[in-house]
């Protein structure tokens, strides 16, 4: 029922406002909880198109700004901006996942490609770049993603767990250890049979 009640607020807030990226990203997640993956995408594209059109604005304000040397006001419009930016590329990462979980890898990876040139330094992008490359078989590629990312969010078990994998597959055997045990001291609910395998390969990691 909340879902409901918050949903309806959403599209409320939409018709008073359609130039409103976060709520079109809220809606779409409500509708992906649904599993209305179409009207999820729209609202998605609907985030990214208004969160750029934010950005816009917020640059042409500073930009403005600055040529009538009020410095601070537009230190403030161009915080904004990046901020939006970061933002929208969030909204390209997921648009990048849900392509991905429909097995669309082309969408995918446009989207996540467009995630990074919106903000370079997007985890999440990254992560789903790492995905494609490892779903085929590109180890090297996955692995150089996820490195990235992990700098970037060193805290993200999910990350940690990936590249374990990614390291079993270039038989790198201690390396893959190291990150499997990172991601269950992140998370100790994180169980694997891969690591139970190699913690008895290697009894004193």
């Amino acid at each position: 029922m909340a879902n409901i009640h918050v949903k309806s607020h959403l599209e409320s807030a939409i018709k008073s406002n359609v130039h409103f990226p976060q709520a079109h990203y809220e809606l779409a997640k409500i509708l992906l909880e649904e599993n209305n993956i179409i009207a999820a995408i729209t609202s998605l594209k609907n985030a990214i198109n208004t969160g750029m059109e934010k950005t816009s604005i917020f640059k042409k304000k500073g930009n403005s700004l600055i040529k009538r040397s009020q410095f601070s006001h537009a230190k403030h419009n161009l915080h904004k901006m990046e901020l939006s930016k970061y933002n929208t590329s969030i909204y390209l990462a997921e648009l990048s996942q849900i392509y991905m979980a429909s097995n669309d890898v082309r969408n995918a990876k446009k989207y996540a490609l467009k995630s990074l040139k919106e903000y370079p330094e997007q985890p999440q992008a990254m992560n789903m770049l790492a995905n494609i490359y490892f779903s085929n078989n590109k180890w090297k590629s996955a692995g150089d993603w996820l490195t990235k990312s992990l700098e970037l969010d060193f805290k993200n078990e999910i990350t940690h767990l990936l590249l374990a994998q990614v390291k079993q597959k270039q038989k790198k055997s201690k390396s893959a250890v190291h990150h499997y045990l990172i991601a269950k001291d992140l998370n100790p609910n994180i169980l694997s049979q891969s690591l139970d395998k190699l913690s008895e390969k290697y009894p004193n990691l």
